[in-house]
Protein backbone atom coordinates (compact mmCIF):
# COMPACT_ATOMS: atom_id res chain seq x y z
CA UNK A 1 0.00 0.00 0.00
CA UNK A 2 2.76 2.43 0.85
CA UNK A 3 2.20 6.15 1.15
CA UNK A 4 -0.20 6.60 -1.78
CA UNK A 5 -3.79 7.59 -1.01
CA UNK A 6 -6.31 4.75 -1.02
CA UNK A 7 -9.96 5.64 -1.56
CA UNK A 8 -12.00 2.96 0.18
CA UNK A 9 -15.55 3.03 1.41
CA UNK A 10 -16.34 1.92 4.96
CA UNK A 11 -17.18 -1.68 3.99
CA UNK A 12 -13.90 -2.21 2.14
CA UNK A 13 -11.85 -0.59 4.89
CA UNK A 14 -13.59 -2.70 7.54
CA UNK A 15 -12.82 -5.84 5.57
CA UNK A 16 -9.10 -4.99 5.77
CA UNK A 17 -8.79 -4.12 9.45
CA UNK A 18 -8.13 -7.64 10.78
CA UNK A 19 -5.33 -8.20 8.28
CA UNK A 20 -3.84 -4.81 9.10
CA UNK A 21 -4.08 -5.55 12.84
CA UNK A 22 -2.39 -8.96 12.54
CA UNK A 23 0.40 -7.60 10.35
CA UNK A 24 0.71 -4.41 12.47
CA UNK A 25 0.58 -2.25 9.36
CA UNK A 26 -0.74 0.68 11.36
CA UNK A 27 0.16 3.30 8.77
CA UNK A 28 -1.86 1.51 6.10
CA UNK A 29 -4.64 0.92 8.62
CA UNK A 30 -4.98 4.65 9.28
CA UNK A 31 -4.54 5.55 5.60
CA UNK A 32 -7.36 3.24 4.46
CA UNK A 33 -9.79 4.26 7.19
CA UNK A 34 -9.53 8.05 6.93
CA UNK A 35 -11.22 8.20 3.47
CA UNK A 36 -13.72 5.59 4.67
CA UNK A 37 -14.60 7.88 7.58
CA UNK A 38 -15.17 10.76 5.16
CA UNK A 39 -17.40 8.51 3.02
CA UNK A 40 -19.48 7.38 6.00
CA UNK A 41 -19.96 10.98 7.11
CA UNK A 42 -20.85 12.10 3.58
CA UNK A 43 -23.76 9.66 3.36
CA UNK A 44 -24.83 10.09 6.99
CA UNK A 45 -24.21 6.46 7.97
CA UNK A 46 -23.76 6.90 11.71
CA UNK A 47 -22.98 3.26 12.46
CA UNK A 48 -20.32 3.07 9.75
CA UNK A 49 -18.90 6.35 11.05
CA UNK A 50 -18.70 5.03 14.60
CA UNK A 51 -17.11 1.75 13.49
CA UNK A 52 -14.69 3.56 11.20
CA UNK A 53 -13.64 5.82 14.07
CA UNK A 54 -12.79 2.85 16.30
CA UNK A 55 -10.57 1.04 13.78
CA UNK A 56 -7.92 3.75 13.23
CA UNK A 57 -8.16 4.59 16.93
CA UNK A 58 -6.97 1.06 17.67
CA UNK A 59 -4.09 1.50 15.22
CA UNK A 60 -3.15 4.77 16.88
CA UNK A 61 -3.24 3.15 20.32
CA UNK A 62 -0.75 0.55 19.07
CA UNK A 63 1.61 3.32 17.92
CA UNK A 64 1.02 5.60 20.91
CA UNK A 65 -0.91 8.22 18.96
CA UNK A 66 -2.94 10.64 21.09
CA UNK A 67 -5.81 10.91 18.61
CA UNK A 68 -7.05 7.43 19.57
CA UNK A 69 -8.98 8.58 22.64
CA UNK A 70 -10.65 11.35 20.62
CA UNK A 71 -11.82 8.88 17.95
CA UNK A 72 -13.11 6.39 20.52
CA UNK A 73 -14.98 9.18 22.31
CA UNK A 74 -16.56 10.33 19.04
CA UNK A 75 -17.68 6.76 18.27
CA UNK A 76 -19.29 6.44 21.68
CA UNK A 77 -21.01 9.81 21.35
CA UNK A 78 -22.53 8.81 18.01
CA UNK A 79 -24.08 5.74 19.60
CA UNK A 80 -25.30 7.72 22.59
CA UNK A 81 -26.89 10.31 20.31
CA UNK A 82 -28.81 7.63 18.40
CA UNK A 83 -30.07 5.59 21.38
CA UNK A 84 -29.63 7.24 24.78
CA UNK A 85 -30.66 10.78 23.84
CA UNK A 86 -34.05 9.78 22.34
CA UNK A 87 -34.83 7.61 25.36
CA UNK A 88 -33.97 10.45 27.77
CA UNK A 89 -36.17 12.83 25.78
CA UNK A 90 -39.07 10.42 26.06
CA UNK A 91 -38.45 9.91 29.80
CA UNK A 92 -38.49 13.65 30.43
CA UNK A 93 -41.10 14.95 28.01
CA UNK A 94 -43.20 12.11 26.55
CA UNK A 95 -43.18 9.09 28.84
CA UNK A 96 -46.32 7.60 27.23
CA UNK A 97 -45.42 4.50 25.28
CA UNK A 98 -41.89 4.39 26.63
CA UNK A 99 -41.20 0.68 26.88
CA UNK A 100 -38.64 -1.90 25.92
CA UNK A 101 -40.09 -2.12 22.41
CA UNK A 102 -39.25 1.57 21.84
CA UNK A 103 -35.67 1.08 23.10
CA UNK A 104 -35.28 -2.02 20.95
CA UNK A 105 -36.47 -0.12 17.89
CA UNK A 106 -33.87 2.60 18.49
CA UNK A 107 -31.10 0.02 18.84
CA UNK A 108 -32.36 -1.85 15.77
CA UNK A 109 -32.30 1.41 13.81
CA UNK A 110 -28.66 1.87 14.71
CA UNK A 111 -27.87 -1.66 13.57
CA UNK A 112 -30.03 -1.37 10.40
CA UNK A 113 -27.95 1.59 9.23
CA UNK A 114 -25.03 -0.86 8.93
CA UNK A 115 -27.03 -3.00 6.51
CA UNK A 116 -27.39 -0.20 3.97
Amino acid sequence: MGSESVDLGPASAHALWRYLLITRRTGDWITTHEPALDAARAVGDVLAEAETLTNPATARMLTGGGVALLHLTQALELSLDRVVAPVMYRVLFRPDGLDTAYARELAAGLVRSADR
